[in-house]
């Protein structure tokens, strides 16, 4: 979205580079300006800042399930969000893999994914309210939360059918799940107002990075407001 090498993002990356400051621990006046802007943008509570999408979608789950005292996270098959265990379940399964439309096959992205992270994650069908509902009647109790691109782009470019999103709203506040937005290829461009309102009235994260970075590493996790 900035180009390549923009003058003023090269300014500003030479001079923040004096400074060596560390996201995780630092908090200064600079992080601080940052966070400003984000609120002004986004109609967020709170804000951390990490240093890729994979930090900070791995931080969304974990804190939806302390939060909530559940392990389980639905996810949409095709859809990738970072390199975390929770994230690297049915990225891109074989066609042989798939299994029902409305329980589709929980199938480990890789090697090295241990089996009690891929049982904790729980794949739904993307525009198929029918198959989220499933998942929840199938483990009452035991769903933390929804994560998803509310532009499925992993798979191409995916439109959210009409009333999907909405639904989805309405499955989390019903069964006390949190609703996880993680908008790296789509949160400054698409829908970003249609966003906000879909979970700013209960509890729910929002996960930006990529382009917020300007070509530097950079990620956000935010809470949104009530």
């Amino acid at each position: 979205m900035a180009g390549h090498c923009h003058p003023a993002i090269v300014e500003g990356g030479e001079g923040a580079a004096g400074i060596l400051e560390r996201r995780s621990a630092c908090r200064t006046i600079r992080n601080g300006s940052l966070r400003k802007r984000f609120a002004k943008r986004y109609p967020v509570e709170m804000v951390r800042f990490g240093s890729s999408g994979t930090e900070v979608t791995m931080h969304a789950c974990r804190i939806s399930r302390a939060a909530t005292g559940r392990d389980k996270i639905v996810k949409f098959e095709g859809s990738y969000h970072g390199l975390h265990d929770t994230a690297l379940v049915s990225v891109k399964p074989k066609e042989t893999e798939y299994g029902d439309e409305f329980a589709p096959n929980s199938v480990p992205g890789g090697g090295g994914v241990p089996k009690a992270a891929v049982d904790n994650v729980l794949i739904a069908s993307f525009n198929n309210l029918g198959s989220v509902e499933n998942r929840f009647k199938q483990y009452p109790g035991q769903i933390a939360a929804i994560i998803l691109e509310p532009i499925l782009m992993n798979v191409g470019l995916c439109i959210p059918q009409p009333g999907f999103l909405e639904g989805l709203r309405k499955i989390c506040d019903a069964n006390g799940a949190l609703l996880i937005f993680r908008r790296s290829e789509n949160g400054s461009e698409a829908g970003v107002g249609r966003c906000e309102r879909l979970f700013r009235r209960k509890a729910g994260h929002d996960c930006l990075a990529k382009s917020i970075g300007g070509g530097l590493p950079l990620g956000r996790l935010a809470q949104a407001a009530k």
